[in-house]
């Protein structure tokens, strides 16, 4: 804050000294300053103090406006039916509606969507582009491929199956495209037995007693069926 040979915390306390309503007299009888320092510090302190009483002024406005913007977001995310996965005209269809309770700049963001593409939709008057209405074909392609596989084709299988048709999309597109469909693949769960002690269970001798060897193929097939790994629909137990 001061730059001379005398301590900051002396400065600062012969400044704060003089400015606690005593005279210029005793400040200068008590520490043995000159008159112009006494000033010169004065004026450096009240300039270090201002900066930084302004400074936390300015991050206290910019933590209350984060928070506030944050709380419109939410809000935009809950009452508008849509999220960052919906359709692009979806997202144009709730900016529209909500633009006079909410500024473009919240409810973009809230929707991941670029104001630009908003602003560039509203001067095209909703039209599609070509790259849009690609999308809608491919999309209505992979939800019959995905329909027909009954929700176990993820991008790789989907992917291959559009090249059987004659199209060619990248995975990253497929993905994104069925991430705004909703398309959630169906994982195999595991289904594993335990031992009800309450069951009576038959024993069967041990007919193989560890003789793998074999004279022909197809005479003697073991297995473990510890757990099975399957769907729970199904699941016949």
């Amino acid at each position: 804050m001061f730059t001379s040979q005398y301590a900051t915390s002396f400065k600062r306390e012969v400044v704060k000294f003089y400015l606690d309503h005593h005279t210029v007299k005793e400040v200068l009888r008590k520490y043995h300053i000159a008159e112009s320092t006494l000033f010169v510090w004065k004026r450096e302190y009240l300039k270090y103090n201002f900066r930084k009483s302004s400074r936390n002024r300015l991050n206290e406005y910019k933590q209350r406006l984060h928070h506030n913007k944050l709380e419109q977001m939410l809000t935009v995310l809950q009452f508008s039916g849509c999220d960052i996965s919906s359709p692009t005209d979806d997202k144009i269809r709730v900016i529209k509606k909500l633009s006079g309770q909410f500024s473009i700049r919240v409810l973009c963001e809230a929707l991941k969507l670029p104001r630009g593409t908003y602003y560039n939709r509203l001067k095209r008057k909703f039209t599609q582009t070509q790259s849009e209405r690609s999308d809608c074909e491919v999309k209505s392609l992979i939800l019959e491929i995905f329909n027909s596989s009954n929700g176990r084709f993820g991008k790789k299988p989907v992917k291959q199956k559009l090249l059987e048709k004659g199209f060619r999309v990248s995975e990253k597109r497929i993905s994104r495209l069925m991430k705004e469909m909703g398309l959630c693949v169906k994982t195999p769960t595991f289904i594993k037995h335990y031992k009800n002690t309450s069951l009576k269970h038959e024993r069967f001798n041990n007919i193989l007693n560890r003789n793998f060897t074999q004279g022909k193929p197809n005479f003697v097939w073991v297995s473990d069926i510890s757990f099975v790994k399957g769907r729970k629909d199904l699941c016949a137990f």
